[in-house]
């Protein structure tokens, strides 16, 4: 009976410190690697995709949030600096730790003419990097499923336009606005053709509201030195969203 007790007791010790170490399962290479999550910042996630025939995207992601893509489309290049949420930026870092990049073995082949072979580059807080890539050809379902993720992220982020762009494109349509609203308000016979720009107008972010820009024209005639600006918001696209407010000096 003694010795029924003890072996009950012994199974439970085990049963518990089964238990006790599911719950703290060892972290995989990939977690190893890149370290704990308060170090992360320094880390970032790289996806080079840029074939000489196809173009194609490259783009690196780091903890702090920023984002840099380059698009190759034919002979055309461009680059985009884009600020992403940290969060999401720590959750691409967790599916290369999902899927165990680190510890990922692909068969290596001679690759056929013309094929693709993207990449995908970790860097860890000790400036450290790993780099693991595969044929286009081939499938590979963990590394796959992180490149599908990367890559249409890139191909987003492609479409979306920088500051210097999206100011651009503020000013533009601005002017355009402010036109066609002060020929209506404007009596034609009276004060002639809506609006004579004799000074580049400033454009800035609304810091108050994300999204909208405030283009003030310091310099237009006949209108009176003054309060002349139009308030717009934009999308990621350069796209006006909504209505634009206009304000304007009186005579």
């Amino acid at each position: 009976m003694r010795l029924e007790s003890e072996l009950t007791g012994t199974l439970t010790v085990l049963a518990l410190a089964a238990v006790l170490h599911a719950a703290g399962e060892e972290p995989n290479a990939t977690a190893k690697f890149l370290g704990p999550e308060a170090d992360w910042a320094k880390c970032s996630i790289q996806l080079q995709d840029i074939h000489g025939l196809w173009g194609g995207h490259e783009i690196t992601v780091s903890g702090t949030g920023a984002c840099s893509v380059r698009t190759r489309k034919g002979r055309d290049e461009l680059t985009r600096d884009i600020a992403l949420p940290v969060t999401e930026c720590a959750d691409l870092l967790r599916m290369a730790i999902k899927h165990d990049l680190v510890s990922l073995k692909i068969r290596e082949r001679p690759g056929v003419p013309d094929e693709t072979r993207p990449s995908i580059v970790l860097k860890n807080s000790e400036g450290k990097e790993f780099k693991i890539a595969k044929w286009g050809g081939d499938k590979e379902p963990r590394f796959d499923a992180v490149y599908q993720t990367l890559f249409a992220l890139a191909d987003r982020k492609s479409q979306a336009l920088g500051e210097k762009e999206i100011a651009a494109k503020a000013k533009e349509i601005a002017w355009r606005r402010w036109q066609e609203q002060m020929g209506k308000e404007w009596n034609a016979e009276k004060n002639g053709k809506p609006g004579c720009l004799k000074k580049e107008p400033t454009v800035e972010a609304d810091g108050e509201h994300k999204g909208q820009w405030i283009v003030k024209f310091e310099d237009i005639r006949p209108r009176p030195a003054g309060d002349n600006w139009v308030r717009l918001k934009l999308d990621a696209q350069g796209n006006e969203v909504g209505k634009a407010d206009i304000a304007w000096s009186r005579e």
